[in-house]
């Protein structure tokens, strides 16, 4: 999962990372990565920690405690 507010970023990070068989969620912003991470569950989360709204320090304390 790949959590960034600015679409370009979150797009070159994917584009990085995607190999043979693997696959990215992009998030635009702290909350949809909440709300979208038990559907998911996806392996590893990249997120940005300074987002309008919800900062993705706050978020991943909500997925860690949520998800240990």
């Amino acid at each position: 999962m790949v959590v960034d507010d600015h679409p370009g970023f979150r797009r070159l990070v994917s584009n990085l990372l995607k190999g043979e068989g693997r696959e990215f969620l992009e998030c635009a912003d702290a909350e949809s990565s909440v709300r979208d991470y038990p559907q998911f569950r996806p392996d590893l989360v990249l997120m940005d920690i300074a987002m309008q709204g919800v900062d993705g320090i706050h978020a991943t304390k909500q997925l860690k405690a949520s998800f240990p």
